[in-house]
């Protein structure tokens, strides 16, 4: 359960900031821009799943499992919305991810 939530939250918190993304592209004002509430709503679900997430193991451990966000956002952006992913950019969001895990491990 803890790994499929763990997932869960880490694809989910990785489309939200894409649709925030899409949503600031898209030069609408806040209160009517469909992707910037979309994006919004993800996050509040996010909150809840990390809620009953931290339930279920230590806080080192969350947040190890956390620090894959950054890889899993850059790669969802390539896909998604067709930015281009460097070698660069693929190597700072994993030395990130790493630095996470081993500093909270």
């Amino acid at each position: 359960m803890t790994i499929l939530l763990s997932i869960t939250i880490i694809l989910l918190t990785a489309t939200g900031q894409i649709f925030l993304k899409k949503g600031a592209l898209s030069h609408k004002s806040i209160f009517i821009n469909y992707y910037v509430w979309t994006g919004y709503s993800i996050f509040l679900v996010v909150m809840g799943f990390s809620t009953l997430l931290m339930y279920s193991m230590p806080l080192k451990y969350f947040s190890a499992i956390m620090g894959i966000n950054y890889p899993a956002t850059v790669l969802l952006a390539g896909l998604i919305l067709k930015e281009k992913i460097n070698s660069n950019m693929l190597l700072a969001s994993l030395v990130v991810a790493i630095g996470y895990i081993v500093f909270n491990l």
